[in-house]
């Protein structure tokens, strides 16, 4: 009995975690290309066209090559940019936020399994009830969901390889676990490429990847003598020197002002500071809580690799990863970025928390401070199936948490899954696919020289980024237009309306 109720509120915990993640799902299906997602299909786009296979096959290296040299001097992200549903025709771009959703969670599932596998070997249905868990804490607060889900261009750059620079550390570990030589060695392999691969798309988790594989590799040489995770480090900082040596980055970079050194750490601390403060809040305490009885089972069976000393030196790494992170942007260009960085901040955040959040219990835990009992000998004899209130309600948490991170507010924001409801059934979502599906019909169907349209009306829904402007060559309208064969541009300013 004590095993199938363990099994139920597993089962709970899941199904909450998909229930937050729904209305994120469907409020995906109203999203609609705009700004840079033209500029990455333009090239596929036409080889489609061209009706020629092997200019369709070459399109995503040609794509590479020329968003390498002229413009983003990533490789990795330009080549999968080239696969944008687009080329196939706007409507397409509606599953990408579900497909993201997917890769995201398959993401966290290999972390989790990997930790289940080797300290807590429960099964199938608790590790994706906890990943299912860990990836609705993280969507349900992420702090734009517009860059880093519903625009295609935006959310690709950063959001599925921030998922994915933790797959790497999981990956090494799995490595040190792994008795067979000849897993070992295809483990090591793939997950070098995979260090090489995340290196190439994002410059800010590109670094932030080598900061993490820089601490792993320093204690995996320094107190365990294993030298295995060098090639991890050596893909990476290689892939990162590639993209930031390009061209490309040099093209982006030579609009800004770059700053000093001193003062992009300066500006980071205080950076760092500011945040503090609104980081530390309710949201933050309920994910900690959350994942409290995950990181318990953790700490129960693997207590011996958990630190018998406070742990400083964690702390101290992930503050340095922070940092880092905030560094890669300013420095070439005295800003902080956009929003979809803040949410690849956000995630590293939340991830580190739990990670020194676990080590910190783990110390508690041998040091004596906290005793954690075995629920296996509480659960035998004659009382093994009577309902125990207490244990229920802990098993409980990561629902209950959940559940209170969807309908709590900070700072007078709703949650994302909340503000999705709220589209959806406003009618907003509604109307603004529609507003767009409008505008493409003419775009593809117009035999004008110049196709004018209306500025978009519906603006306050998570869907909308921005749109094209009054004079067709300008960028973005340069783009739209080149991708339908013809010149676009509003009809009117929008910021020129007479409101009186």
């Amino acid at each position: 009995m004590g095993t199938i109720r363990k099994r139920l509120y597993e089962i709970i915990t899941l199904c909450i975690s998909v229930m937050s993640l729904i209305p994120v799902a469907l409020l995906g299906f109203y999203s609609r290309p705009s700004m840079d997602d033209y500029d990455y299909s333009i090239i596929p786009h036409e080889a489609l066209l061209s009706g020629n296979i092997l200019n369709l096959i070459r399109a995503p290296f040609k794509s590479l090559s020329y968003f390498y040299i002229s413009e983003q001097g990533t490789f990795t992200n330009s080549f999968f940019l080239a696969f944008n549903p687009m080329i196939y025709g706007e409507k397409y771009i509606r599953f990408v936020p579900l497909l993201f959703m997917v890769i995201n969670y398959l993401s966290v599932w290999f972390v989790i399994s990997v930790l289940d596998r080797i300290f807590i070997k429960r099964g199938r249905l608790f590790v994706h009830s906890t990943a299912a868990l860990f990836t609705a804490v993280l969507y349900v607060w992420l702090p734009s969901l517009t860059e880093g889900l519903y625009w295609f261009c935006g959310a690709l750059t950063y959001t599925p390889w921030i998922f994915l620079v933790f797959v790497v550390p999981a990956a090494v570990l799995d490595i040190y676990f792994c008795e067979d030589p000849g897993k070992r060695k295809r483990k090591i392999i793939a997950g070098t490429i995979l260090a090489f691969v995340i290196s190439g798309a994002c410059q800010t988790v590109s670094f932030e990847q080598i900061l993490i594989l820089s601490v792993i590799t320093v204690y995996l040489i320094v107190f365990k003598k294993k030298y295995y995770s060098i090639m991890n480090l050596s893909a990476a900082v290689l892939g990162f020197l590639i993209s930031f040596l390009s061209p490309g980055t040099a093209s982006r970079q030579s609009a800004y002002e770059r700053a000093g050194i001193i003062e992009t750490v300066i500006a980071v601390i205080y950076k760092v500071r500011d945040d503090a403060g609104n980081a530390f809040s309710i949201v933050w305490l309920l994910s900690l809580i959350a994942v409290t009885p995950f990181l318990v089972e953790l700490i129960k069976n693997g207590k011996e690799h958990f630190p018998k000393r406070f742990p400083i030196i964690q702390i101290l790494a992930g503050l340095m990863v922070i940092c880092g992170m905030w560094c890669v942007p300013f420095y070439p260009t005295q800003t902080f970025g956009a929003p979809r960085l803040w949410n690849a901040v956000w995630v590293t955040f939340i991830v580190f928390s739990w990670f020194i959040y676990s080590q910190i219990l783990g110390w508690l835990v041998n040091i004596g401070v906290v005793r954690l009992s075995d629920e296996s000998g509480r659960e035998t004899g004659p009382e093994k199936d009577k309902l125990n209130i207490g244990r229920a309600v802990y098993r409980l948490i990561p629902a209950i948490c959940l559940c209170a991170l969807m309908v709590c507010t900070k700072e007078g924001v709703e949650s994302n899954t909340l503000r999705c409801v709220h589209d959806l059934r406003s009618g907003r979502a509604a109307a603004f696919a529609t507003e767009n599906d409008i505008r493409f019909k003419l775009f593809n169907e117009s035999q004008d020289e110049i196709v004018y349209v209306d500025p978009i009306q519906t603006k306050g829904t998570l869907l909308y980024f921005g749109d094209i402007y009054i004079f067709p060559d300008e960028w973005p309208n340069y783009s739209v237009g080149k991708y339908y064969g013809k010149k676009v541009a509003l009809s009117y300013d929008p910021f020129m309306e007479d409101t009186d």
